[in-house]
């Protein structure tokens, strides 16, 4: 046959003698066997020796009695031939070096036959090539390696320069401790199966390092729980060995490791480990396969680990890289390590370990076992490809503290991960742990200066999760994410722990920790923590230095189901969400929640920022239409109450088809929503909602301002949304219905009423027997609070069954502007809630009303109301109103009260023997201009009483008592009125007898100040000038004891005008320098008049 020429070594620019002699041969005899393995004589008479007729290796050197040495000019092994040692039975291992120019060719088989396990090493400097049907058959180790020597010790055996001779006598060592490179590195090609005994080493030490089948099927090099170790050189160096194994400096240049269509197989009962160390290594429809079965092992040896070197970049296409820890192992690992200095690029690739079986035993409480880590000092793209650690039907183990558990460590410049659409489940882009046994779930740490998750879009996702499946009793692991920089989620993008299943044996969800600079979660992407069975939810904790979005669908949210565990401190929760930001914002359906189905209370939510944006647009013709926002649910099969909702921000702004919701199901409290801000926005539609549905009570609404709440506008899409969620859920499904909304219309969640906006508001509501929540609008200490709501906002705490209204309290140094806007407690069935207003004034303004109601056989609640300064109410009512009840009552203070318009103050029964509610206005001024009315009316009791220390009613009449409401309002004048069926009410006006019949008539002639100026001291001119006419008991006293002169306002003091020159003034009689004097005194004119003078001089 003829040789292969590729690769065949060029010296010095010469053409050997044999060389030519070999071609020359083969040309002219082409069916010639061309000699392939020539000893040469650097051995002396140790030299090797080769019978050609029986293809076999004899002599060679022996030292240690256990070493043999072979030096060839030639070492080459045709196809479809067997070259075979003859050794002697103590030979451990051969050392076969190649001192010509050529590189060695094994397209046939190498045989060792002895007693023992002879290990072969195959030193070539001109290169190695292994063809598609070389094999080896021998029961040792193999080394095949491009070298130009083995040091021993002192002594180098090299191939270089023809080689040199042994030492006489024993070496001094009997392993070698080197490799030696002095020149560049030639290749090592293999293109067949390399398969050892078990537990034997494979290293192949070269230049570029290819293994790769050629059109059948793939390679294997195989040694069942042995060590493959591939290193690939580009410079001269020093390669040293360790316990057998390669030393790989830092500071050497290394080349290329290619494996295409290769398999590299180290899984089996003793050490497996791979390891390949090269500058780029490509893995291309390959390998790598380690790990231990059982019954295998020491505790002082742990094994079983795959390590994947680049110093430029590591490349996956469509291969596999795992590592399994079976039954009965001692000392294992079982670790995958994937290091570049550059990027690592995964595309449809599976990375994974799994510790599975029963009774592992471990060297100590921090070995790691079945761990992953990936480092890449450029960029890790996980392209459709699954890196996973798994722990799998663990029985016990003997390490103190946990159980085994794989972890995934990814430290990267950057992490993309993507999953092509269209892709199935099992082959999108993932990063995880998981536990289907006893042992706790892996802890999966990102370390990354940008992430980006893209998921497939349709269906599917892209994501990095930590789970405990259904048949495990271990705990999920926590997911702990840091970037440095920004971290994008989108296409369905997921993070997620997770405990699945219907165990009774209580386990714990992993938390999700996230450290960035920003997070964008888009397009129904989710970060999550839930637990299906009995324990709680991790919790999910999120910090950022810049924004965080959740918008298109996407949510961040924490579940909890089923059981509670018995033995978890009472305050131990789980499921919560914490966020640090400088800004939270979610739009497009972006909700972030928290919940729970079982005996857990769901976790809470608690959100820093500077400003928390929440904003949401109805598209018209949508059939679901949730809400953007944050919730917290007791959902109906919970016996656990719902989660707080707190929120810090310098700006809380809630717009449109948005909502900060939550509620109740079952028969627990619903959870609390706590806010405090400079600034609280809500706008369009805009709500925070506290409800209700069952026997739970709904929580309560806590806001804590620091400038200013600004309650305005509504949103006129909402009727919509409900008929359009009523024609998906069917009529009459208000649970889904309900669930679909997530807010309050102005007429409640009415169905059949497109005519039904959702006004800006605060509302806590119950629509089962549990009572509404209280509201408490108050400002920081130290800080004074302006509240504004105006078109159509609303405050509310409602009962629409049985359950009683809630109370709704205003605490504030500010002013609280209520213009077209509601402020109302409301019962169907029963009790009203309260209304406690506190403030440094307060507006009611353009149809407003601040109102306590009930609609059933309950109480009407009372509404207090306590101004610092001054109280008006324009077009606008202050009212409480009881259908069959008593009425609620109505007590105001302030320091003036203004009421226009059709401005009321007013408490109604309207049917029923309860009385109507009584009104007390204390105020120093309280003045009632056109058809404003004070009115407290009981259709069949008695009327309210009406107290009022201070009133003035403009055109008022006092009205009949028999007179009502209807026609009392609306009539073009003020009226007071407390008319009852049974009696009417006691009225008190202020006592204004004292001034009653003593105001004392002006004269019909008023003071001629013309004729005072001329004939007395009182002016020195003559010049005509205006009047002033001072009247009744605001002007000068009538006499000692009566009050004192009120200030008069006067107009400005008015300039000259232009006609009064100079030359005019000159001319007045008067002299100039003439003084003014001041008045000394009140004088009484002999007809009784008295006028303000001072005595005339001389």
């Amino acid at each position: 046959m003829f040789p292969n020429w590729q690769g065949w070594k060029k010296s010095a620019g010469l053409i050997s003698a044999t060389l030519v002699t070999h071609i020359v041969c083969q040309i002219a005899l082409p069916n010639t066997v061309v000699a392939q393995i020539i000893p040469d004589p650097s051995l002396g008479s140790d030299s090797s020796e080769f019978n050609a007729n029986r293809n076999r290796i004899q002599g060679g050197a022996v030292r240690n009695d256990t070493l043999l040495f072979h030096s060839f000019q030639e070492f080459n092994v045709p196809e479809n031939e067997r070259i075979q040692f003859s050794v002697d039975d103590d030979i451990e291992s051969i050392f076969t070096r190649v001192t010509g120019s050529n590189r060695s060719e094994i397209l046939g088989e190498i045989r060792i036959r002895n007693d023992g396990d002879a290990n072969l090493f195959l030193i070539n400097p001109n290169g190695v090539f292994i063809g598609p049907d070389a094999e080896l058959d021998i029961e040792g180790s193999f080394v095949a390696t491009t070298a130009d020597g083995i040091e021993f010790g002192d002594f180098t055996f090299s191939a270089a320069d023809g080689g040199n001779a042994l030492p006489d006598g024993n070496l001094l060592v009997i392993r070698p401790s080197a490799l030696l490179f002095n020149a560049l590195p030639e290749p090592i090609t293999v293109q067949s199966d390399l398969k050892l005994k078990n537990e034997m080493q494979l290293q192949l030490v070269g230049g570029d390092i290819t293994l790769e089948r050629l059109g059948r099927g793939d390679i294997e090099l195989r040694t069942r729980g042995g060590i493959i170790e591939v290193l690939a050189l580009d410079a001269p160096g020093r390669v040293s060995f360790v316990d057998g194994r390669l030393d790989v400096p830092d500071n050497i240049s290394r080349a290329n490791i290619t494996l295409d269509d290769a398999e590299i197989n180290v899984e089996g009962r003793g050490d497996g480990d791979i390891n390949l160390y090269g500058d780029r290594i490509t893995l291309q429809d390959s390998t790598l396969k380690a790990g231990l079965r059982g019954n295998r092992g020491t505790v002082d040896r742990q094994v079983g680990d795959i390590v994947v070197d680049a110093t430029e970049s590591i490349s996956a296409t469509e291969s596999t890289i795992r590592s399994n820890i079976d039954s009965g192992t001692e000392g294992v690992r079982g670790n995958i390590r994937l290091h570049s200095d550059g990027d690592i690029r995964l595309l449809l690739t599976e990375i994974n370990t799994e510790v599975k079986g029963t009774e592992i035993t471990l060297p100590d409480e921090s070995a790691d076992v079945g761990s992953i880590t990936l480092t890449a000092l450029g960029d890790l793209i996980v392209d459709t490809s699954r890196i996973g650690s798994s722990i799998n039907k663990i029985g016990s183990s003997t390490r103190e503290g946990e159980n085994p558990s794989g972890s995934v460590t990814v430290n990267a410049a950057s992490l993309l991960m993507r999953t092509a659409d269209g892709t199935s489940t099992s082959d999108q882009a993932r990063i995880s742990t998981s536990t289907n046994g006893n042992g706790d779930g892996g802890v999966v740490t990102i370390n990354v200066g940008r992430l980006t998750m893209i998921g497939p879009g349709r269906s599917g996702s892209s994501g990095i999760s930590s789970s405990s499946s259904s048949r495990a009793t271990g705990d999920a692991g926590s997911v702990l994410i840091t970037v440095t920089g920004p971290m994008l989620m989108t296409q369905r993008g997921k993070i997620e722990t997770v405990i699945q299943g219907r165990s009774l044996l209580p386990r714990r969800g992993g938390n999700v920790v996230i450290r960035a600079e920003s997070l964008r979660v888009l397009d129904n992407s989710a970060i999550s923590a839930r637990n299906t069975t009995v324990g709680e939810a991790g919790n999910i904790v999120i910090t950022l230095d810049q924004a965080l979005e959740v918008s298109g669908s996407s949510s961040i949210n924490a579940f909890t189901r089923r059981f509670r565990d018995p033995d978890a401190a009472p305050d131990d929760i789980g499921g919560s969400i914490e966020i640090n930001a400088d800004t939270v914002s979610l739009s497009q359906q972006g909700k972030i929640e928290v919940s729970t189905e079982g005996e857990n209370t769901a976790g809470r939510i608690d959100i820093t920022a500077n400003t928390v944006n929440i904003s949401d647009q109805y598209i018209l013709g949508e059939t679901r239409t949730p809400s953007s926002g944050l919730f917290s649910r007791s959902l109906p099969t919970a016996t656990g109450a719902g989660g707080d909702i707190i929120v810090t921000a310098d700006l809380l702004r809630v717009q449109g088809n948005a909502v900060i919701n939550t509620s109740t199901e079952s028969d627990l409290r619903g959870g609390d929503i706590d806010i405090t801000a400079n600034r609280v926005q809500l706008l369009d539609g805009g709500q925070l909602v506290a409800s209700t549905f069952d026997d739970g009570e709904a929580g309560s609404i806590e806001v804590t301002g620091l400038e200013q709440i600004l309650i305005a506008g509504e949103d006129p899409s909402f009727g919509q949304q409900v008929d359009n969620a009523e024609r998906l859920f069917g009529e009459g499904d208000i649970d889904n219905i309900r669930d679909a909304i997530n807010r309050e219309g102005a007429n409640g969640l009415a169905l059949n009423n497109s005519d039904n906006p959702a006004p800006s508001g605060i509302f806590t509501v119950t629509e089962g027997s549990g009572n509404a929540g209280s509201v408490i609008l108050r400002e920081a200490s130290d800080r004074t609070l302006n509240i504004l709501m105006r078109d159509r906002a609303a405050i509310s705490a409602r009962a629409l069954n049985q359950g009683d209204a809630g109370d709704i309290t205003v605490d504030i140094s500010g002013d609280l502007s209520v213009a077209n806007s509601d402020i109302r407690t409301d019962a169907v069935k029963s009790a009203g809630g309260f209304i406690d207003i506190g403030a440094g004034r307060l507006l009611i303004m353009d149809g407003a009303t601040i109102g306590a109601q009930t609609s059933g056989p309950g109480d009407a609640g009372g509404i207090i109301i306590d101004i610092v300064g001054p109280l008006e109410i324009s077009d606008s009512d202050i009212r409480t109103d009881a259908a069959e009840a008593a009425g609620g009552s109505i007590n105001i203070g302030a320091s003036t009260v203004l009421m226009t318009g059709d401005g009321d103050i007013r408490t109604n029964v309207a049917s029923g023997a309860g009385n109507g509610g009584n009104i007390v206005v204390v105020a120093e001024v309280l003045i009632a201009l056109d058809d404003s009315d004070i009115l407290a009316f009981a259709q069949d009791g008695a009327g309210g009483n009406i107290t009022l220390p201070i009133f003035f009613g403009q055109n008022f009449v006092p009205s009949s008592s028999g007179d009502g409401p209807n026609n009392l309002d609306l009539n073009g004048r003020v009226d007071v009125n407390a008319s009852g069926q049974l009696s009417s009410g006691v009225i008190t006006f202020p006592d204004v007898s004292f001034i009653e019949n003593s105001l004392t008539e002006l004269p019909d002639t008023l003071i001629d100040t013309e004729s005072l100026v001329a004939t007395s001291c009182i002016a020195q001119v003559a010049k005509s000038g205006g009047s002033l006419v001072v009247t009744g008991a605001d002007g000068i006293p009538l006499q000692p004891g009566n009050r004192g002169i009120a200030t008069i306002q006067t107009n400005t003091v008015r300039t000259l005008s232009n006609s009064a020159t100079a030359a005019s003034v000159e001319a007045e009689s008067r002299t100039l320098g003439t003084p003014i004097a001041e008045p000394q005194a009140v004088y009484q004119l002999s007809d009784g008049r008295l006028v303000l003078s001072k005595d005339c001089e001389g």
